[in-house]
């Protein structure tokens, strides 16, 4: 292996083609990657007419061996133009069902694009709609493709699964979108969540029944694992909604420890909460979340014991119990009701790992979350963001949020004419 390893340093191609020759009986599927890669990475100085880069071809075919093997044998293939063995390949993933993942696809896309190879892009086009996400400058092959040889079908299955799968394209994408739909294309920026262009709204529902069902599904089963005081806490949403259905959601954890840690002796600011319910009291109705630890009357000052018993005098304060994390509580009420914000500089990331790995998840947040600030003298809250990942139907135009060349997120405002 440590021969291998200094060939794959030296990017010695003729001495990986030679151990391969006379260790083609012993050699390893970990050893026979490193071949590949090797051959691959130094693909323009290989000699391609080299016997034993079929024997190195045949031997993937013979062995059916793991994903990885597959994978890089079809991208050394791309670069050969040996479609016959793309196919073959391909045909043997399919019966042994190994996973075709982007990395396979993705250079089979650079070849039929480069050789407009009719038949290669037949064989490719129907693996792309198997669960494969692609990236944005695969689109823009695709597109560019399609588009220039008038596949208006395919284009438009194309682009609908563009949109289903980009959170925000690159100016060059929006500028082939542009090129292939003339009249019916118009760049446009957003106001208060209105196109200035059509005048449409952009506001949508944060998450389909679907997603906010999955979600709320996953927290309490998988997140929490269906803990009894987690669960009397739901109950106690259905059997009170009057109570919990509120305007204005406060992980008050996180506020109370603004640039502080707790883990290094950092202490709550009750301080602090107060200052954003007074901002927000106004406006809505509020419901603080913080642990019971933090609401031991027994180690808290009299001023913050009168800040505690103000939140209960109003109904807005909520104590989570001792062993779960309060997270999954606004987490879980937030995504209930929909319509609350949250007030949090939390970025969510956890959750979002834990619970639903989905760009609805990220649309939730970024159209929910308010994140915060205090200055010496007054509290800053952000506005709600539109969510730019992802982008707006409706029936008769389709909103697509793209950076443009200064780096701004602007839009692309298309007429659907009802096709989507």
């Amino acid at each position: 292996m440590d021969e291998l390893r200094q060939y794959q340093t030296n990017k010695n191609w003729e001495c990986m083609l030679s151990y391969f020759e006379k260790n083609t009986i012993t050699i390893t599927n970990e050893m026979f990657n490193i071949i590949l890669i090797t051959l691959i990475d130094t693909f323009n100085n290989l000699d391609k007419s080299h016997k034993t880069l079929t024997s190195i071809i045949n031997y993937t075919e013979m062995n059916a061996l793991n994903e990885c093997s597959f994978n890089l044998t079809i991208r050394l293939c791309a670069k050969l133009n040996n479609t016959e063995k793309i196919y073959h390949l391909l045909n043997i993933m399919k019966t042994e069902e190994i996973q075709i993942k982007k990395r396979t696809i993705t250079p089979l896309i650079h070849l039929f694009v480069e050789t407009k190879n009719t038949e290669l892009m037949e064989t490719i086009y129907p693996l792309l709609f198997n669960g494969i996400t692609l990236d944005d400058n695969d689109y823009i092959l695709l597109l560019s493709f399609f588009g220039e040889n008038q596949y208006v079908d395919k284009y438009e299955t194309i682009f609908k699964l563009m949109i289903e799968q980009l959170d925000i394209i690159s100016n060059e994408l929006a500028s082939i979108i542009s090129f292939y739909y003339t009249f019916r294309v118009s760049n446009s920026t957003i106001h208060n969540h209105i196109c200035k262009k059509c005048n449409t709204s952009l506001l949508r529902d944060k998450l389909s029944s679907y997603h906010k069902k999955c979600i709320l599904d996953i927290i309490c089963n998988n997140v929490a694992q269906k803990n009894k005081y987690f669960i009397e806490f739901i109950d106690s949403i259905h059997n009170n909604p009057r109570a919990f259905n509120v305007d204005y959601i406060l992980d008050g954890a996180n506020i109370g420890f603004f640039q502080q840690r707790p883990d290094k002796g950092g202490k709550l600011s009750y301080t602090n909460i107060d200052k954003i319910v007074n901002q927000l009291k106004h406006k809505g109705k509020i419901m603080i979340f913080l642990h019971e630890k933090h609401l031991n009357l027994k180690y808290v000052s009299d001023h913050n014991k009168r800040l505690i018993a103000k939140w209960e005098n109003d109904n807005m304060l909520y104590k989570t119990k001792k062993g779960l994390n309060d997270d999954w509580y606004w987490l879980y009420l937030g995504i209930y009701l929909e319509k609350a914000h949250i007030v949090s500089n939390d970025k969510m990331t956890d959750h979002y790992y834990q619970c639903f790995h989905d760009k609805s998840f990220k649309r939730w947040r970024d159209m929910s979350q308010i994140e915060f600030n205090f200055t010496k003298t007054k509290v800053m809250l952000s506005d709600i963001k539109l969510a730019t990942n992802g982008a707006v139907l409706n029936d008769f135009k389709i909103h697509i949020p793209y950076h443009s060349n200064t780096k701004k997120v602007e839009w692309l405002c298309i007429d659907t004419f009802n096709e989507f």
